[in-house]
């Protein structure tokens, strides 16, 4: 067992001790030793979440470096967009997680929280880019 897991183990089983029950997200930091310390405790669903529960699917297929990618936007409908991005929804490029079809002004729009993922940092880059190529655009 890693360091990094029973340090997590003994705060979860605290934590399940006091009649908790659920999704923990950890902030640590390690120091030039590799000493650990557990900063932050987030007690409930948070941003790696996503990471976490896609983890072993990704590395499955390669997939080594991921991002959670969030405020994320494509017009259209979400029928028309699963039919663009189809073959980087198929290779896992692209996990959409949620989507929220809208209408602002008459025209339609898709809203999307999702993971893109790629075998190492070029690899991402270049997912990006096609992503925002075929209309997929970061808003923050």
């Amino acid at each position: 067992m890693s360091r990094f897991f029973e340090m997590i183990a003994a705060i979860g089983k605290y934590a399940h001790q006091q009649g908790y029950f659920g999704v923990i997200g950890f902030d640590v930091l390690e120091d030039s030793e590799g000493q650990l310390y557990a900063i932050d405790a987030n007690f409930r669903v948070n941003g790696s979440t996503p990471l976490c529960l896609q983890r072993h699917t990704l590395l499955g297929r390669g997939k080594e470096v991921a991002k959670y990618s969030s405020d994320c936007r494509m017009d259209g409908t979400l029928e028309s967009i699963l039919v663009t991005l189809k073959p980087e929804l198929e290779r896992k490029d692209l996990i959409i997680l949620s989507a929220l079809e809208k209408v602002k002004y008459g025209k339609i729009y898709t809203e999307i929280y999702g993971i893109v993922a790629g075998e190492d940092m070029n690899d991402m880059q270049h997912i990006e880019e096609n992503l925002h190529s075929k209309g997929l655009h970061q808003l923050g």
